[in-house]
């Protein structure tokens, strides 16, 4: 019990210490409609687009479901003058290059997206592959697919004091590459799609890049998350206010025992 409490106890203190840079947050548990409510305090709701679905098989409770194409936005999640991360979980068998989430204005080097597969920005790479995109830079290579129809999760870290760009996946760091600053943008935040804005507005073409599969837990953050912090997103433990009451349920539960304990004692 003890090992179980302190085990909970740090994964709080990693969610916890995280919890206050998350600007945005959708978990897709909605089921119906065509709104994502954005679980974080800066209430970027996420509108659904195309054929964009849900579905009740995600990562944790309910998911985006993109197969049959499609997109949500969310609006202009993130000003780019500091550090910064993003992170979803998807679910995928999709050769086709696909953006899981982006904020890029085309025609210049700015903004930043996280691929999976070849999707035309110099990356490369053999199919399945995951890569993270901030301005002119992407991350290393993931190791191995993410296009295997498991979840992953997928987690693009750019730390402006040090001017790196990485990619987690599953936790397990891809290795950091030297970017330089972010270009800003007024490109909203597309989740399942590249966005096609030029200079501030809709080009001739609507976001397209489209992510194919299930997403889950999409998380923005304006800080870039540590190694530790990453890795805690793998299991992410419930709110604040659940877990207190959690704690509470399972110091009862340790009260209770140590009581039956000491009677059997006697």
């Amino acid at each position: 019990m003890k090992s179980k409490l302190t085990l909970l106890a740090l994964a709080a203190v990693l969610s916890t210490s995280a919890q206050a840079n998350l600007v945005g947050h959708w978990t897709f548990d909605e089921g119906a409609g065509l709104t994502a409510n954005d679980s974080s305090a800066s209430n970027f709701d996420a509108t659904l687009a195309g054929n964009a679905a849900w579905s009740a098989s995600g990562k944790f409770g309910g998911a985006l479901d993109l197969t049959a194409g499609g997109f949500a936005t969310a609006g202009n999640v993130l000003d780019l003058t500091g550090s910064f991360t993003v992170s979803a979980w998807v679910n995928t068998t999709s050769t086709q290059g696909m953006t899981p989430v982006a904020s890029h204005d085309q025609g210049f080097a700015n903004g930043y997206f996280l691929a999976i597969n070849n999707v035309g920005d110099g990356a490369g790479g053999s199919t399945g592959q995951a890569h993270f995109y901030q301005k002119s830079t992407f991350s290393s290579l993931s190791t191995a697919s993410v296009a295997d129809g498991q979840w992953h999760l997928l987690t693009g870290v750019y730390d402006a004091s040090v001017n790196t760009v990485g990619l987690y996946v599953d936790g397990m760091s891809m290795g950091n590459h030297y970017s330089a600053t972010p270009v800003a943008n007024v490109a909203p935040f597309i989740i399942g799609g590249f966005n096609a804005w030029i200079n501030g507005s809709y080009g001739p073409r609507a976001p397209h890049n489209f992510y194919s599969g299930l997403i889950d837990d999409v998380r923005v953050y304006d800080t870039a998350l540590t190694g530790a912090q990453v890795t805690a997103l793998t299991n992410p433990v419930p709110e604040p206010e659940t877990f207190a009451l959690m704690l509470a349920g399972l110091g009862i539960m340790g009260a209770v025992a140590r009581r039956r304990k000491a009677r059997n004692a006697v």
